[in-house]
């Protein structure tokens, strides 16, 4: 896990080094947040993100998401407004994972491996069957 930290926490030294360079402002709360993505990504999926190097939709969209949860936490009435881009954007989410699993299934080699998600995906229910994909993503 340790290793996952310290590469990422290389690069966003390097994204604040350049940064100073140039005399560039930063959003250290946005890098802070990639910082933690990639992380989880490498820790959780075995699966690199890679939003401190570049924009990735899935980072942009679990970031509008989360944003979108906030909001509606302090004002709950905004639950039950149709959101096309909240909609959207879990389902971008899903999908991307859903890849992975599938990805992950065709390799066969997830009983091998140590992240998270396949850790999940060894494990059964109560009647020995599989857990499903579904459980896995939520």
């Amino acid at each position: 896990m340790l290793p996952h930290f310290i590469s990422n926490g290389r690069k966003v030294t390097a994204l604040l080094s350049n940064a100073a360079a140039a005399g560039d402002t930063v959003d250290l709360q946005d890098i802070f947040f990639r910082f933690t993505l990639d992380s989880f990504g490498s820790i959780g999926f075995d699966h690199p993100i890679n939003s401190l190097d570049q924009q990735v939709p899935f980072a942009q969209a679990f970031n509008r998401s989360q944003a979108t949860i906030m909001r509606n936490a302090f004002q709950p009435h905004l639950r039950f407004m149709k959101d096309k881009q909240f909609d959207d954007d879990v389902h971008l989410m899903r999908s991307y994972v859903q890849d992975i699993i599938d990805k992950r299934r065709r390799q066969g080699d997830y009983h091998n491996r140590t992240d998270l998600l396949s850790q999940f995906m060894t494990m059964k229910d109560d009647d020995g069957k599989a857990l499903p994909d579904t459980y896995l993503i939520n």
